[in-house]
């Protein structure tokens, strides 16, 4: 850089930082009002490039920073990209975002359900196949569409509507079999799948109950917000807190996340 006369202005020129902010207004919206700074920025930077001697042209980085209420962007002539870059758009490097305050504030305000360092997991119950008498909760009948009747939430009525409306010669001949003189309603209510020979087609198959951990959420909030917008995707989903006693760096997170807005609280 060639020797500048003018120190004071240049130092001042290289520290200006431009910030507007306008509530309740979108990203989107705040973009159309970048340009009118962008010619400020110009004459700055023409300003610094003459005290350089004509070197160091160019473009501002814009930071821009949005919230449910509020959006706001502010210049900074010390970062530049080269002239005909595209501008980067990023958070200022000196704010807390919007979220992480919110998320703070309901991170303090939540249960921890008797769990140190808690985070919390959106979960499902699934039903995998086992062996008789592995840790089995039942059993269910598969045939070529799929599972057709589930012991572990359905009535045994259900299974014996199932024979009679959709295999009735079965039924017929099971119930002849018997030789009791029940009429066939009677009689397959005796039926038993898991002694009895079932319907070609069908398969007994025996399952086990497993948790499934769908998403985990730092926020009791965000967990809720996962089930109300996605259960009709899963079975009944529910939410559990698991610990990260045990994983210090996440533990760490955890704890700055909650500073954040506890130590502004707690300054007079």
């Amino acid at each position: 850089m060639s020797s500048i006369d003018h120190i004071d202005e240049y130092d001042a020129l290289k520290k200006n930082l431009f910030y507007h902010s306008m509530n309740a207004a979108p990203v989107s919206k705040l973009k159309t009002h970048i340009g009118s700074a962008l010619e400020a920025i110009e004459s700055l930077q023409a300003r610094i490039a003459e005290l350089e001697g004509g070197q160091g042209e160019a473009v501002a980085t814009i930071h821009i920073s949005e919230s449910e209420t509020s959006s706001s962007y502010h210049i900074d002539p010390l970062s530049c990209l080269p002239l005909g870059s595209h501008l980067l758009y990023t958070q200022p490097p000196s704010a807390v975002p919007e979220f992480l305050l919110e998320m703070s504030k309901q991170m303090q305000a939540q249960p921890n359900r008797m769990t140190a360092h808690p985070f919390w997991q959106v979960r499902c119950k699934r039903h995998l196949p086992t062996e008789q008498g592995y840790n089995d909760c039942g059993y269910e009948i598969v045939g070529d569409d799929g599972v057709v009747y589930r012991s572990y939430d359905s009535d045994e009525e259900d299974l014996e509507l199932l024979l009679l409306e959709d295999y009735p010669e079965f039924c017929e001949k099971w119930c002849a079999a018997m030789e009791n003189g029940d009429s066939i309603e009677d009689a397959i209510g005796s039926f038993d799948p898991q002694q009895d020979e079932l319907p070609d087609g069908l398969q007994l198959v025996y399952v086990q109950e497993v948790e499934e951990v769908v998403t985990t959420h730092l926020t009791e909030s965000d967990a809720k917000w996962f089930i109300r917008r996605k259960q009709h995707d899963y079975p009944k989903l529910y939410t559990y807190v698991a610990s990260a006693y045990w994983s210090p760096r996440f533990r760490q997170l955890q704890d700055w996340i909650i500073g954040l807005t506890a130590t502004q609280e707690s300054k007079p």
